[in-house]
């Protein structure tokens, strides 16, 4: 019959959980050592101030252990089991718990976080601007027209509309940013005869969504028509 295990769990890690718990987790005793099957593990833990011991077992190479004092030093130390009997305890490690302060700040800026987000998605508008269209004005220019988002989906005053003119050609972005009381704009100078892929999006103090995109081609451009047309005659 084998003997007990005759070396201890390695790398041990223990880390505080929160200001009464903490998780400990370890390898198994080098297999030359274990001299048969590790069924389990025995887990001491010392408090440093109280000397009180608990004493815990687990058939995993993880435990979490609960009902600790606040910002306590605590000390730990493992050893494996066969069916045979317990090996000897690793060197001791210790942790300590968290502060109660700490974990109070903790979860007051979880919950700070929380309400931001909510917040946010407040106070962006829910839709994106309505009635997004666009014309041709000549070879260079173009006009964009919209509407705001319905006003339930507003959620506080819009401060501007921005928007996005990407060249098809050249995949070139063009920003621009109007007002609030301004929803149509005059785009150019642009290139003749050539396609933009367009759309605009209203902002409070967060921004919202984007339209759908508007394509639009500026016309070709009449010099360079009749020359061609001249051209052809020839």
């Amino acid at each position: 019959m084998f003997p007990v295990p005759t070396g201890f769990p390695q790398s041990i890690n223990i880390q505080n959980v929160s200001t009464n718990s903490i998780g400990i987790n370890w390898q198994p005793p080098p297999l030359p050592e274990q001299n048969g099957v590790i069924i389990g593990y025995v887990v001491n833990v010392t408090s440093l101030e109280s000397g009180s011991i608990m004493q815990l077992t687990t058939q995993s190479a993880y435990l979490f252990v609960q009902n600790l004092d606040p910002f306590t030093v605590y000390s730990c130390y493992i050893a494996a089991r066969t069916s045979v009997g317990v090996g000897p305890f690793s060197t001791v490690i210790t942790v300590q718990t968290m502060e109660a302060g700490k974990l109070l700040f903790f979860l007051l800026l979880v919950f700070i976080v929380v309400i931001y987000i909510y917040c946010c998605s407040c106070i962006a508008p829910g839709s994106h601007p309505t009635n997004f269209t666009g014309s041709s004005l000549n070879s260079t220019h173009v006009q964009l027209n919209w509407a705001p988002p319905p006003e339930s989906q507003i959620n506080g005053v819009i401060r501007e509309y921005r928007l996005n003119i990407t060249e098809d050609a050249t995949g070139i972005v063009f920003h621009y940013t109007t007002s609030a009381s301004i929803r149509e704009l005059v785009i150019g100078p642009l290139h003749p005869f050539y396609v933009y892929h367009c759309s605009v999006v209203a902002i409070t103090v967060e921004q919202g969504p984007y339209t759908s995109v508007f394509t639009i081609q500026t016309e070709e451009d009449s010099k360079l028509f009749i020359f061609i047309s001249i051209f052809r005659l020839l």
